[in-house]
This record gives C-alpha cells, sequence and structure tokens, in this order.
C-alpha cells in the first residue's frame, strides 16, 4: 500500500461546539480493500470510511489528537494523525475562526498527451465554524496554460494546442462571502 504519507500539520485550531470534518485519502496500487480505523484523544469521533466528524462539543480547550489507521486486508497500513486546537471562541458573528487555508485537489491523471483533457476536484474546505457562518463559497480555479471549464469543486483543463514537455500549474481558491477567509491547493500536469 503507498499514497498514505504522515503530513503533521500545524495544528488546526476549532471552537469549543465545532464539528470538525475529516478526509484521509490512500491508495493501494494492488486495488486491495482499504479499511479505515479512526481515534481521537477527546471529543465524539464519527466515522464513515476515508471521513470522519469530530465534534467538539464539551471539550476543554487543549489539543486533541486525531489519528486514521489504514489497512489492505494483506499486510500493508498506513497511518497518520493530525492535532486539533480547542480553543473558546467569543462569538463575533463566528468570524473569529477560519476554515483551514489547504485545499487537496483531485485529478484524473497527472501525465497525459498534449491536447487531451484532465478532471479536477477539491473535496471543498475542512475545520472551521458551520458551513452557515462563511455565507456562500465560491471556487476559482486557475492554470498556467490550457483552457479552464468550472462548475464550483469541478473543473477539466483543456490541453488542445499545448506543447509537449510542458508543465501545467493548476490552482483553485475558495473564497467565503462571509468573515474573510480563503483557502487555496494546487496541482501539476505533465504533457507528454
Amino acid at each position: 500500500m503507498s499514497g498514505l504519507a504522515p503530513r503533521h500539520l500545524q495544528p488546526l485550531y476549532a471552537c469549543v461546539q465545532d464539528a470538525i470534518e475529516l478526509r484521509a485519502k490512500a491508495f493501494d496500487p494492488d486495488g486491495d480493500r482499504l479499511t479505515y480505523a479512526w481515534a481521537t484523544t477527546g471529543g465524539r469521533l464519527t466515522p464513515a470510511g476515508a471521513q470522519a466528524t469530530l465534534n467538539t462539543d464539551g471539550l476543554a480547550p487543549g489539543a486533541y489528537t486525531v489519528t486514521v489507521e489504514v489497512d489492505d486486508g494483506g499486510g500493508c497500513v498506513g497511518f497518520d494523525w493530525l492535532v486539533i486546537q480547542v480553543v473558546y471562541c467569543p462569538d463575533f458573528n463566528g468570524c473569529l475562526v477560519c476554515f483551514n487555508a489547504n485545499l487537496a485537489i483531485n485529478q484524473s491523471a497527472t501525465t497525459i498527451k498534449a491536447g487531451g483533457m484532465v478532471d479536477f476536484s477539491t473535496p471543498g474546505i475542512v475545520g472551521g465554524r458551520s458551513r452557515e457562518t462563511y455565507g456562500r463559497l465560491t471556487c476559482k480555479w486557475t492554470a498556467s496554460a490550457g483552457a479552464v471549464k468550472s462548475d464550483g469543486v469541478r473543473m477539466i483543463l483543456d490541453t488542445s494546442g499545448l506543447t509537449p514537455g510542458l508543465m501545467v500549474e493548476v490552482r483553485v481558491t475558495v473564497i467565503s462571502e462571509y468573515c474573510n477567509c480563503s483557502a487555496a491547493g494546487a496541482a501539476r500536469l505533465r504533457l507528454e
């Protein structure tokens, strides 16, 4: 099994009473079915396969660790963890805490023949307050070359007319209607 590399991000900050959406991304080159085991040192964790929700309601302020273990059933196991710093937040219309500034990007290919098309998507924002706090979220996709066709969290990049050997950088930014919060992610595509 490969693809689940510990990232050990800086702590994610959350308020008491927040619900934090977590996602694990793993890949098994043999195509084995993966199982996910989630655990936490505090709060109520609701696992659902590669996703889980941590509810911080009732927690005292402090650092809590969420771990995920991924097993392919054939002896290969991967794991990762994230430290979540829970704090009391005064209610300034919920704008004191923004969502995580990093966005994941999924892409259908990392290398394609020049002239082809590639699908990109983002699972969206994680962490922070309830989605209603931020109002409407706007996704903006850009690429260093090619034609971008997007509809929110999904984008298709058309590489027609581009030169083989080119490396194309794709970026997505999510901006909130309220609270001045934003998140961004990037991916690369090589043309053959």
